[in-house]
């Protein structure tokens, strides 16, 4: 279900909405409304994340480049865990954070080159964190990932990724939502432009794979040359997709690891992307330094676009997942 909500300070106003967690009394209500029986102790976990959450990313905001991923990454990872806690109804094991960082070998790595892989599935953050907000999606099947792969995956990054990364494509395609109508009967479909997918090698391929597509769509059907292809689904509609800060819709593709298609939510990739950035400007500063100082390649743009989507982006999909609706903040003058 999609929420809109008028605003001219969408950052401000999401964090009002997550704030009201900062309170006993209305975790303990949110508890009752679903069923949940939480601890004094998991209150107050819940409690004492979400509020560290909120300074960690309002340091961050007002921090340079120099230190602001880790900030940013701790903020994620208290919101994270406290918002696991508070759907659960329980404090979450975690012992570590449940991913390794790789140095790449080649010379003059791109941050893009680095690797992040999911490990410890009973006490790892990433993994319980993917329990709730993504049941069923094993991401610690000893596979790596690049930072690459997660900064491709964001619909806010596609055009900033592919003019810093080509020939690389993105892990992701926008769509725009169709409404028709047949014999008196309404319904819709999505539509992708072939211009979008002529940068695929294939374009049967690349449809393929949209995550779960075989699930939702039917066999596309299409003439070549063609300005549209169009999705129709197989019978009501299922919305699975992903969506841009401005609410703009996008399918995500799999990622084939070790053999099998995994395609996380957004809100676990930019956790993933926070990880790795924040270990690098922490632990590999004759690294990151030169970096900051004196890149020449636009990477640091990609890198500055995915830390802003994150500040702006991340609390949103959290509150989506606790309020289970798309919130949408927009600004609408009402005069």
């Amino acid at each position: 279900m999609l929420i809109r909500i008028n605003s001219e300070n969408p950052k401000a106003d999401q964090w009002k909405l997550i704030g009201q967690f900062f309170y006993p009394t209305n975790i303990d209500r949110y508890a009752k409304e679903h069923s949940l029986t939480p601890t004094k102790e998991t209150v107050d976990y819940i409690a004492g994340c979400i509020r560290q959450s909120e300074a960690y990313f309002n340091a961050s905001e007002t921090s340079p480049l120099d230190i602001s991923p880790l900030l940013l990454y701790y903020g994620a990872t208290n919101l994270l865990s406290g918002t696991t806690a508070l759907l659960t109804g329980a404090k979450p094991t975690i012992e570590h954070h449940g991913m390794t960082f790789s140095v790449p070998t080649t010379p003059n790595p791109r941050v893009g080159d680095y690797e992040i892989k999911p490990v410890n599935a009973a006490t790892g953050a990433l993994q319980k964190f993917s329990d709730t907000f993504a049941p069923g999606c094993i991401l610690t099947n000893g596979t790596k990932w690049t930072v690459e792969e997660v900064f491709g995956s964001l619909p806010d990054l596609v055009q900033d990724f592919e003019n810093c990364y080509e020939p690389s494509l993105a892990y992701c395609i926008p769509v725009v939502e169709v409404t028709d109508e047949m014999h008196g009967l309404k319904f819709s479909y999505d539509r992708v432009a072939m211009e979008i997918l002529q940068k695929y090698p294939s374009h049967y391929d690349a449809l393929m794979s949209i995550a779960n597509y075989n699930r939702i769509y039917l066999t596309p059907s299409y003439n070549v040359p063609s300005q549209f292809v169009n999705l129709y689904y197989k019978t009501k509609k299922r919305d699975e997709a992903i969506y841009s800060v401005f609410g703009e819709k996008f399918l995500p593709f799999t990622h084939m690891k070790s053999g099998t298609p995994i395609s996380p939510p957004v809100v676990l990739l930019m956790f993933m992307g926070l990880y790795a950035l924040g270990y690098l400007s922490r632990y590999f500063p004759q690294r990151w330094n030169p970096f900051v100082r004196t890149d020449e390649t636009g990477e640091r743009l990609v890198v500055e676009k995915f830390m802003s989507v994150c500040q702006r982006y991340l609390p949103n999909l959290v509150l989506n997942e606790i309020r289970k609706s798309r919130v949408q903040f927009t600004y609408e003058p009402r005069y």
